[in-house]
């Protein structure tokens, strides 16, 4: 039984009307995909996570009630390959419900990162467990500093929290909730139409385009401009006078002046 309500906030059919939340995990990720049986949209949600994962193998650091560390399990009944670029959806989703919730201008780094203040302020991992080619489920994790004022000195210069932001402070079950509510209607529409109906608002809610990139594989290190994203929600840059497009699982981008 949890012991955090977002129910009087929660406007959504579905997601989120199971929640189960647990003091302390090694990862909200690891926690929903060992509880498979869980039904669809179900929400888990940790005080503290000691193994927090970001994108390519990265730690999270995940402080006890500092920020708020949820997965949403999902059980679409997709190819894998269908759901590739949903992590997009969820990115936007998140700066729909902070910037309304907390009347800031948080923005999207590509693919979906959280930028406030040109600082990292919130994380997505979606991981999918499949079975032979189909999508048995699909994980999103979202982590989003809140309530931290000292980060770890590796990552102070390029992290940020609402609290440091804004001056002010949230509960963790409404920004939550909003997102919850922000994230059914965009995940229903893209079920049915993948990325075609959000890839507008979500670009113009990209803090990458425009702005003079690095590209970074394990290979090489190559400069370009970045300039759309296209509806599969690959990156579109310049490059050594070539147009190119790049996927998320290809590259890390890397701005030329700081971290965006």
């Amino acid at each position: 039984m949890s012991d955090i309500d977002i129910s009087k906030y929660l406007t959504t059919e579905y997601i989120g009307r199971n929640v189960v939340h647990i003091k302390s995990t090694d990862s909200t990720n690891s926690l929903a995909k060992r509880e498979l049986n869980s039904e669809n949209g179900t929400v888990f949600i940790a005080d503290c996570q000691t193994a927090g994962r970001g994108r390519n193998g990265k730690s999270w650091i995940s402080k006890n009630e500092e920020g708020l560390w949820f997965s949403i399990l999902l059980k679409p009944d997709k190819k894998v390959k269908e759901l590739a670029n949903l992590t997009l959806v969820v990115g936007l989703a998140v700066v729909k419900a902070i910037n309304k919730l907390c009347n800031v201008n948080a923005m999207i780094k590509w693919p979906n990162d959280i930028i406030l203040d040109d600082r990292k302020l919130c994380g997505v991992l979606c991981e999918s467990v499949v079975n032979n080619g189909h999508c048995e489920c699909i994980v999103c994790g979202i982590g989003i500093n809140i309530l931290t004022t000292c980060f770890d000195e590796e990552i102070s210069k390029i992290a940020t929290s609402l609290k440091i932001s804004t001056k002010s402070e949230y509960s963790r079950e409404e920004i939550c909730a909003i997102i919850l509510n922000e994230f059914e209607v965009l995940y229903i529409d893209y079920l049915e139409n993948g990325l075609k109906n959000s890839i507008s608002e979500y670009c113009k809610n990209c803090i990458t385009i425009g702005k003079e990139i690095s590209l970074v594989t394990n290979k090489e290190n190559k400069k370009a401009l970045a300039i759309d994203v296209n509806n599969d929600g690959e990156l579109i840059v310049v490059s050594d006078g070539e147009t190119i497009t790049v996927s998320s699982g290809e590259v890390s981008v890397r701005g030329l002046m700081g971290y965006v």
